[in-house]
């Protein structure tokens, strides 16, 4: 894993020391070796973590194409034996260059084309001499974050934006009005970080930046023809294969690795295909899973598995060579980790109560010396796509036939036909009809539900109630619905924010690209077939899966017990929010006298109920984890020091 950084001052001011400050900045994701290039106007320069055997091979920056280009990059390559042999390199060549190098040489070849051959995770800068201007680029679905800011006479990219920070001529400003859209669930465009004028490079893209502007001249283009095979048990044995194969990728360089292992689908068959890939090669698995503190009422929620210990652990009782360690959150609280996500993911934290719990499994990586941690987070989207736009495609499309087979399968299988028919029909309606008549229906939550933005900065932004429901694209095309999910899920700076606290490179098998491709061109008929949804993981890892997780329907809930801890803290929860309001740049964006009633009006039971979930969970949680980010990012500026009488920018912008 690395941390790179780079910059141009196209007035030809030299480089000086702005890029030693912009690796010192991001040293934290890289301690074990720096290196760095400058010649005049222009410089770039890594951190490195080793975590790979080429690792020892690395020296960039790299040189090529006669001294054209300069290249970074932040990478793990996958099947460097065949890109080595698509470049013509002789076996023992390739085996003594760093995955940066073969970037490098695939560049060489083939331009920004070569970004179709590359499989793995990247994050790729390379300067162009000759044009003068920089390419970035990333892969579609991996998490290695690349940002980059672009004004006047200077081009600078960094891993992170405290990279970029460290220049003065970068204003530390974070985008508070992002910030408050994101409480009311409006997504930002994928290039928008949480600071004004840093902008990130999307996954799937690389970018030509030059002083006449940005240009983009390479973009991942997903499959969209389906594949057809003779036979359900041809889809499963191709899934079985691509599952392999993207396991076996991401152990390179391990030899114990941990997974995070639910009740779920996605983390089972991760965890159930490294044990049988390290089984092999007489190596262990070590797998964690979160569950409630001892005592906890494991009916809580009904319908919902509270504990999900106990299946995991028929799991790990399959393979011998899986240890299955169970980890709960006693005596931690989801306001443990807010300083260090500021810190280390220079993001709010996402889903706040799961914090303690994630914190707690990391704890434990580290503490074993595991230094990979194998998860699935994409597997909703890939190998366990649950097949329920199939129904609107079917309808839309005129299969009929599939339509009612699916449908009375469906319905034998106990399934409501009322539910049945909004499969169908639901996502060929326009979403404010649908809406309208799903909430009359009680499918779902009040679409006016909003988050809490102070009153003064929702009408300044103009935001009206169920706004982001009411702008959503619905899709019944379920490649195009999932690539914008999985696109849109960038979890990149919180991979980063993991290797610089624990030394811990988390590796996605869901999210590989060639898997991806593969689960995006299977017809939906695979996925929910003869009633059952995830047909394709339920049936096609029977040989793997213990029945139990296989055919459970019943969903496992994730820090069920998370309240215990916030109310147990309550102390400090009033005290952070009291801090909030204390801050002009956070107590502009944050409703705090709301959150403040929320707190005053805690509940003492109904923990089970989904409307306090809600207002909990995740309307509080979310207000509280925006609010300390502004809290700390005004604390930030106003400590930053003043360099060579430069002056940086010390509003808030809020």
């Amino acid at each position: 894993m690395t941390a790179i950084a780079g910059l141009c001052h196209y007035d030809g001011r030299p480089v000086g020391p702005k890029l030693a400050r912009m690796l010192d900045a991001q040293a934290r994701y890289g301690p074990d070796d720096r290196r760095d290039w400058s010649e005049g106007c222009v410089g770039l320069g890594r951190n490195l973590m080793h975590m790979l055997p080429e690792d020892r091979f690395d020296r960039q920056p790299l040189t090529g194409g006669g001294g054209r280009y300069r290249l970074v990059a932040d990478v793990r390559l996958d099947e460097r034996d065949d890109l080595a042999r698509a470049l013509g390199m002789a076996e023992p060549d390739a085996r003594d260059l760093s995955d940066a190098a073969l970037v490098l040489a695939a560049f060489e070849r083939w331009g920004s084309d070569c970004f179709d051959r590359l499989y793995g995770d990247f994050a790729v800068a390379i300067w162009d001499a000759q044009d003068r201007a920089w390419l970035l680029a990333r892969d579609p679905f991996g998490d290695r974050p690349l940002h980059y800011y672009r004004s006047g006479g200077l081009i600078a990219f960094a891993s992170m934006p405290k990279g970029l920070h460290a220049l003065d001529d970068v204003p530390y400003r974070p985008d508070a009005d992002l910030l408050a859209c994101s409480l009311d669930g409006i997504f930002p465009a994928r290039e928008a970080s949480c600071f004004q004028h840093v902008l990130k490079v999307p996954r799937g893209r690389c970018l030509r930046i030059d002083q006449q502007g940005v240009l983009e001249v390479w973009r991942w283009q997903a499959p969209h023809t389906r594949l057809k095979l003779t036979r359900p048990e041809d889809y499963h044995a191709a899934l079985r294969e691509h599952l392999d194969r993207a396991v076996q990728a991401r152990l390179r360089g391990a030899q114990t690795v941990a997974t995070q292992c639910s009740s779920g689908l996605d983390s089972s068959a991760v965890t159930a295909t490294a044990a049988r890939l390290q089984g092999a090669l007489d190596r262990r698995v070590v797998a964690f899973t979160a569950v409630p503190r001892p005592g906890f009422d494991a009916s809580f929620v009904p319908g919902r598995i509270v504990d999900e210990g106990p299946l995991a652990a028929t799991l790990a009782a399959r393979y011998p060579n899986v240890e299955h360690v169970r980890i709960d959150t006693r005596g931690r609280t989801p306001l443990d980790g807010l300083a260090r996500l500021f810190q280390d993911s220079e993001l709010p934290a996402g889903n706040l109560a799961n914090e303690p719990w994630a914190d707690a499994i990391f704890d434990g990586v580290r503490d074993r010396g595991i230094g990979v941690l194998l998860i699935g987070q994409q597997g909703n989207m890939t190998i366990s796509y649950n097949g329920q736009l199939g129904p609107a495609s079917w309808l839309a499309g005129g299969a009929w036939r599939t339509l009612a087979r699916e449908a009375g399968a469906m319905a034998r299988d106990g399934q409501p036909w009322r539910s049945i028919a909004a499969l169908a029909i639901g996502p060929n309606m326009p979403p404010i009809l649908w809406d309208r008549l799903a909430n009359a229906l009680g499918r779902m939550p009040n679409p006016a539900a909003t988050g809490l933005i102070a009153p003064a900065r929702r009408a300044a932004l103009g935001l009206t109630a169920g706004q982001a429901r009411a702008g959503r694209i619905v899709r019944r095309d379920s490649i195009a619905a999932r690539v914008e999910v999985m696109q849109r899920s960038d979890g990149a700076n919180y991979s980063k924010a993991m290797l610089a606290q624990w030394r811990i490179d988390r590796r996605d098998p869901t999210a590989d690209r060639r898997l991806t491709e593969f689960c995006l061109t299977v017809p939906e008929d695979q996925y929910l077939r003869d009633g059952i949804s995830s047909a394709m993981v339920r049936v096609g890892l029977g040989d793997r899966l213990p029945e139990a997780i296989r055919m459970s329907r019943a969903r496992g809930l994730q820090a069920s017990d998370w309240h215990i801890g916030m109310g147990e803290a309550r102390d400090r929860l009033a005290e952070e929010i009291e801090a909030i309001a204390a801050s002009d740049a956070a107590a502009q964006v944050v409703d705090v006298i709301a959150m403040r009633q929320l707190v005053a009006d805690w509940p003492e039971h109904g923990w089970d109920r989904p409307q306090v979930q809600a207002q909990y969970r995740s309307t509080l949680l979310s207000a509280l984890a925006i609010g300390h980010f502004l809290r700390l990012a005004e604390q930030h500026l106003r400590a930053i020091p003043q360099r060579n009488g430069g002056v940086r920018c010390r509003e808030s912008g809020c």
